[in-house]
C-alpha cells in the first residue's frame, strides 16, 4: 500500500548531497497568491511523502486540475519500492494559472485491485481578495 503522509508545493527542492535531506524552499501554505492573471510559476514543485509497506513498483501519473479542468500535461512517476519505509517524490511543472479558484495536483495510478488517488487541493487568489497591496 502506497499513503502519503505529507504534500508540500513550493517553489524548490534540493536535497543535501550528504545526507539527502530536503530543502523546501518558496512553500505555500494552502493559497498562491498572484497580483494579476495569468501568472506562470516555473517551476511549482510537488513534494510528496509517502508510507510504504510492500515492496514493488509504483507507477503514477500526476495531473494538475484546475477550475477549467486539466493545467498542463500529465506527469508520469515512477517509484520503485527496495524496502518499506518513507518514499518522497518530487514533481516539478512550469505552471500557467489563468483564472482563481480551487486547483488539485491528483497522483493516481490503476491497478487491477483498484485505484491509487492522492489529492492535494490548494487555491489561487488575487491579491485583491487578500487585501495585500502590491507595492
Amino acid at each position: 500500500m502506497l499513503r502519503a503522509t505529507l504534500q508540500l508545493i513550493c517553489d524548490d527542492v534540493r536535497l543535501e548531497a550528504d545526507t539527502r535531506k530536503p530543502i523546501i524552499i518558496g512553500l505555500y501554505l494552502d493559497a498562491i497568491v498572484a497580483f494579476a492573471l495569468p501568472i506562470t510559476i516555473q517551476p511549482l514543485t510537488f513534494f510528496n511523502a509517502y508510507e510504504v509497506d510492500e515492496v514493488r513498483s509504483f507507477h503514477l501519473v500526476g495531473q494538475l486540475r484546475g477550475p477549467a479542468g486539466n493545467v498542463g500535461p500529465p506527469v508520469p512517476l515512477d517509484l520503485d519500492i527496495q524496502q518499506p519505509g518513507v518514499v518522497i517524490s518530487i514533481v516539478k511543472m512550469s505552471v500557467q494559472f489563468e483564472t482563481p479558484g480551487e486547483y488539485r495536483f491528483v497522483m493516481t495510478e490503476a491497478r487491477n485491485e483498484g485505484m491509487i488517488e492522492i489529492v492535494k487541493s490548494f487555491n489561487v487568489i488575487l491579491a485583491t481578495q487578500t487585501g495585500v497591496q502590491h507595492t
